[in-house]
């Protein structure tokens, strides 16, 4: 018979079964210290008689962001020539001063430039709106990063 171990769980194979082993739950306790001048301590504890393996669904993972404009205010152009899709009430312009939403206001995360759609001015008299959205990080998690480019800098 070959014996292999494989982290907590250990797989032996045989001729005759396959048989999984699994560690029983433990009780999981601990501290977390606060930031704060006190450093407030919390105990905490995960009782072992609340757990349960997950099958499925599987957890819930992050809400995919919301697509970018493809029509209307915040759609990509290229230059000033760009029709914004044949609406007249739109014409191409760089967005400049974009912010990440939710940053700290003492230390604004800037964004680049954008050129975007937004509301062609009329008979002199700007119409331009705030454009927001979402991005979605690269990384495993998906972090999402609301943002703002303000009708004043259009």
């Amino acid at each position: 018979m070959v014996k292999q171990p494989l982290l907590v769980s250990q797989i032996w194979l045989s001729a005759i079964k396959l048989q999984l082993m699994v560690l029983p739950a433990t009780d999981v306790t601990g501290d977390l210290t606060g930031a704060d001048t006190s450093a407030t301590k919390i105990s905490y504890m995960f009782p072992k008689a609340g757990f349960t393996c997950l099958t499925t669904p599987a957890p819930p993972g992050p809400t995919p962001a919301p697509p970018l404009p493809v029509t209307g205010v915040g759609m990509a152009c290229s230059n000033a020539a760009d029709d914004c899709g044949s609406d007249k009430t739109l014409c191409c312009g760089v967005a400049t001063k974009g912010v990440a939403d939710g940053a700290d206001p003492t230390k604004p995360v800037s964004l680049p430039n954008a050129a975007i759609c937004n509301k062609a001015p009329v008979d002199g008299t700007a119409m331009a709106e705030d454009f927001t959205g979402t991005l979605e990080g690269n990384g495993a998690d998906k972090t999402q990063i609301k943002f703002t480019y303000a009708k004043a800098n259009f």
